[in-house]
């Protein structure tokens, strides 16, 4: 296989368990709920929407 085939497919590798691994990690820290208390108690929060 040349090399550059080689690079390609180490490549999609890489990506591909990159990409499982990013999505089997929670990033919500906290439930809606909790945050929206949060955001009310620290007077900030979402800004306006255009």
């Amino acid at each position: 296989m040349p090399i550059s085939a080689q690079l390609h497919e180490e490549i999609g590798k890489r990506l591909r368990q990159s990409r499982e691994a990013a999505l089997a990690r929670p990033t919500v820290q906290t439930c809606v709920q909790c945050q929206e208390r949060i955001e009310q108690e620290q007077g900030g929060g979402r800004g306006p929407t255009m």
